[in-house]
């Protein structure tokens, strides 16, 4: 069973592929780069008052949202470290070696 298939389970958390998911470039403006590459979390979604994150844990630190958007509802969904890791490494660009 995937890593992440089985933490969605034991957090009943919603479980989702990110292979090929490019990030709406508005949503960052809710979840700064910075904290998204910390927690290792992606937006997904914002619909109405809820905005939806994949993240590899169950648990990802959040607080610095809910301090800045007190309103909005934040969800976690579970998704593959690996995606995540290479949906941020789509937003960040190149490295330099």
């Amino acid at each position: 069973m995937d890593d992440a298939l089985g933490i969605a389970l034991a957090a009943n958390l919603p479980y989702t592929g990110l292979r090929g998911f490019d990030v709406d470039a508005r949503l960052w403006r809710y979840v700064p780069l910075q904290l998204a590459l910390k927690e290792r979390v992606v937006p997904l979604t914002l619909v109405a008052d809820e905005l939806k994150v994949a993240a590899a844990h169950a648990d990802p630190d959040l607080s610095a949202l809910r301090t800045h958007f007190p309103n909005l509802r934040i969800g976690v969904v579970i998704a593959p470290a690996a995606e995540i890791d290479a949906a941020l490494a789509r937003v960040q660009g190149p490295q330099d070696a």
